[in-house]
């Protein structure tokens, strides 16, 4: 385990490098691209208590001119039966990228419609993604309210 979050780590501080130099062509990017994605979080879940929540999902990016993109996505939360969906506005800088937006939680009858903050910074590498994420906010499932805050890793292939 330690192995593969120290190639992962250095992959993405690596990828960056891998970009052509000031004078060659760059390839024209699609303005609405799709992803397959997964995401691993742990920190305080829903439940306010120590835990991780682990999903497949789906992205699409859609480019708003050379360096803003919008990014719609949802993720099936395994092991809770909810979905949960966001949307963040992302600045790009070469081949790294960082978000920020809302998210919230639709299906399960404890989360329903509680809405959380989602941050996210990663790199794309050809038709491969990496990101850090963290998700904050409170739950609506206890009186008082559960503090969320979770930390992860998301990765991606993008079509």
């Amino acid at each position: 385990m330690r192995r593969a979050i120290l190639i992962l780590t250095m992959m993405s501080l690596l990828a960056p490098l891998a970009r052509p130099s000031a004078g060659a062509e760059e390839a024209e990017v699609p303005k609405i691209r799709f992803a397959l994605t997964g995401t691993f979080m742990a920190g305080l879940d829903f439940e306010g208590e120590f835990g991780g929540l682990i999903g497949p999902g789906g992205r699409v990016d859609i480019r708003l001119g050379k360096q803003f993109s919008i990014s719609p996505e949802a993720m099936a939360v395994l092991y809770w039966d909810t979905v949960a969906t966001a949307c963040t506005l992302n600045f790009r800088f070469g081949k790294a990228y960082a978000g920020l937006g809302p998210m919230v939680t639709l299906t399960d009858h404890r989360w329903k419609g509680d809405v959380f903050l989602k941050a996210r910074l990663g790199a794309e590498v050809g038709h491969w993604f990496i990101e850090a994420v963290y998700v904050t906010g409170r739950s609506s499932y206890y009186s008082y309210g559960a503090r969320v805050g979770l930390l992860g890793l998301s990765f991606g292939f993008v079509f």
